[in-house]
């Protein structure tokens, strides 16, 4: 099956940032091949920086859908394609997604803060 890889955020971001989140993104789909494993939902990895405008971040959260209603596959004429919603985590919130289900992790980190705001914006 093929997966991809989807990060949403509030707000605009400069070509510098974007070209920033992309080879964050690109080097995460990497990951299966080099490591000779999946990923999927509920799968944390650790990056080796932080996760551009989230400041704070060095890992990320692959989540399924974030309502009932999302979407976890597309259809394609090549088979189904798993969506893989990337969520970047502070080694805080990575310690206490290990000691929960994903499903409650996420809705706990959802309730707490705006998943989608980059962490660092107002702090510019």
């Amino acid at each position: 099956m093929t997966t991809l890889l989807d990060i949403w955020q509030s707000g605009l971001r400069s070509e510098k940032e974007e070209h920033e989140i992309a080879t964050v993104l690109a080097n995460l789909a990497l990951t299966p091949f080099i490591n000779n494993a999946s990923f999927g939902w509920g799968h944390m990895i650790g990056l080796n920086r932080e996760f551009p405008t989230f400041k704070g971040c060095n890992a990320v959260f692959f989540s399924g859908p974030f309502t009932k209603k999302g979407w976890g596959f597309i259809k394609t004429s090549e088979g189904l394609v798993k969506i893989l919603n990337v969520v970047p985590l502070t080694e805080a919130e990575r310690a206490r997604a290990r000691s929960m289900n994903p499903i409650d992790f996420l809705q706990s980190l959802m309730e707490e803060l705006d998943i989608f705001e980059g962490r660092d914006r107002g702090s510019e």
